[in-house]
């Protein structure tokens, strides 16, 4: 079950907001077993990464720019009909970490 399971296609963050405490609880959990779930998929060697920890901006920055270009190559590879959009959208992401008008912060690329 997901979120949206729950909330009849609204926003999850909107109907949690709206919800009471026994469908707040649902949703958490829910979302707990299904990322759960996401953590314990095997990992395609296509997406493995050496480094995790990256310490500065600059290897921040170009942690981000080497995964941008690994999700461009498979979207075009595997998901033609979404390349332009994917690609319009992380090159957007890619101009703001260029021109730093985005600050160093965690990542997690599930």
């Amino acid at each position: 079950m997901t979120v949206m399971e729950l909330t009849a296609g609204k926003t999850a963050s909107s109907e949690y907001k709206k919800a009471n405490f026994s469908l707040r609880k649902r949703i958490l959990e829910e979302a707990g077993r299904n990322l759960r779930k996401i953590h314990n998929l095997k990992i395609a060697e296509f997406w493995s990464h050496q480094k995790h920890e990256v310490k500065t901006e600059k290897e921040w920055k170009g942690w981000i720019e080497s995964r941008i270009k690994k999700y461009l190559d498979f979207s075009l590879e595997n998901l033609p009909e979404y390349f332009e959009m994917i690609n319009k959208n992380l090159a957007e992401l890619s101009e703001l970490i260029k021109e730093s008008k985005i600050t160093l912060v965690p990542l997690h690329w599930d």
